[in-house]
């Protein structure tokens, strides 16, 4: 059995980090579906190690301790067969994870890496004990919390990034847009926002753009069973069906009936969560 619970960060982090993710399971006979799509995440490992898999096939292995992974495309499992699987994970705002890992943001892309090298190693290399002496999950977050507060407190952050920007104008449309639009909008070259995406998130816009409106069209799927596929192909803005189900198999491997038909199940919990909090409350249809 698996226990997920989704925290948010201190008021005053919350321009930096969107979700605390504590995930804890004494035996864990299934796969569990993973919900890194399109973050930047901090992987605090204090149990025991554990792999995660992608089409059947080993991705990483984290052994107890912190990894970061970058931007990705594509959700993950927890593999099976895990005894004592206690996890926390920490998503990071795009546009600060570099300010806030003090990285180079093209290592946090498409990959998995140990934090051996940040210069925030002796601040945070503490965590997997501290986490692992915590009684319950409040005080999970209260350690999580004070330490965050005081890394911010020492580092210096970015107070409003182009990106920044160019994320608001993408999210509060729900990905239906493309380059010029943004460029008019904005007020920036596209060669800028070209740029300026790269550098915050490792891909292109329009690979950026079609992440976050398929999401937006994920979330209506899991939670809006009433709404008719063809309804999300033209409210979502897809030139047809079969552009709106490739973009969907890249996030989470299935199409939208299978979805729909496995939505009930425990292993998309975490994913509903994060997609229901994240996505519903700006619907378009």
């Amino acid at each position: 059995m698996i226990s997920y619970e989704l925290h948010l960060p201190a008021p005053h982090l919350r321009k930096y980090i969107q979700y605390y993710h504590v995930i804890n399971a004494e035996s864990l006979q299934e796969h569990q579906k993973t919900s890194c799509v399109s973050k930047i995440s901090m992987l605090i490992n204090y149990g025991d190690i554990f792999c995660t898999y992608f089409k059947n096939q080993i991705v990483d292995m984290y052994p107890r301790g912190i990894s970061c992974s970058g931007f990705s495309l594509h959700s993950r499992d927890f593999g099976k067969n895990i005894k004592k699987l206690k996890v926390v994970v920490v998503d990071f705002s795009h546009q600060f994870a570099a300010d806030i890992l003090q990285e180079n943001i093209q290592n946090l892309t498409n990959t998995s890496i140990d934090i051996s090298h940040f210069k925030s190693t002796q601040l945070l290399q503490r965590l997997p004990d501290l986490l692992a002496r915590a009684c319950n999950d409040s005080e999970k977050i209260n350690i999580l919390n004070d330490l965050f507060s005081h890394y911010l407190f020492q580092a210096e952050i970015k107070k409003l990034s182009v990106f920044e920007n160019i994320y608001d104008i993408i999210f509060k449309v729900n990905g239906k847009i493309n380059l010029q639009q943004i460029s008019d909008d904005l007020g920036y070259s596209e060669r800028t926002i070209r740029r300026k995406v790269y550098e915050a998130v490792g891909v292109s816009p329009s690979e950026y753009i079609k992440t976050v409106r398929a999401e937006f069209a994920l979330s209506h799927l899991l939670y809006k069973p009433e709404i008719a596929v063809h309804d999300l192909v033209e409210g979502f803005g897809y030139y047809d069906q079969s552009h709106f189900i490739n973009d969907i198999k890249k996030i989470i491997l299935l199409t939208p009936n299978e979805i729909r038909q496995i939505a009930h199940k425990k292993q998309m919990y975490s994913l509903k969560t994060i997609l229901k909090d994240k996505y519903l409350a700006s619907s378009v249809i």
